[in-house]
């Protein structure tokens, strides 16, 4: 398993990367996005007692909410990431609940 601080030095190197070729990351639409990634999504929110399990139509609606940045750490690494997980439910828990 990967320590925390060994993936934030990872992100930041392929940010500087991207930087130094002008890529940039392409936000999808939530019908767009993987179903695992969805998952993730809905996995935050139902941790956080946001969401049943049964609310799959209701997580795009949250995921629009999300800013751009944690939304491009999710393409970047997957919604399922631990990382990208945390920052989700940090920004849920200071704007939503």
């Amino acid at each position: 398993m990967i320590k925390e601080e060994e993936y934030l030095k990872a992100k930041q190197i392929v940010q500087e990367y991207e930087k130094q070729l002008n890529i940039s990351v392409v936000i999808p639409r939530f019908s767009n996005l993987k179903d695992g990634d969805k998952s993730g999504i809905h996995e935050v929110l139902f941790q956080m007692d946001i969401l049943e399990l049964g609310d799959d139509d209701k997580v795009e609606k949250y995921y629009e909410q999300l800013p751009d940045e944690i939304k491009k750490d999710g393409m970047r690494w997957g919604f399922s990431d631990t990382v990208v997980q945390e920052s989700m439910a940090d920004w849920f828990e200071k704007n939503v609940v």
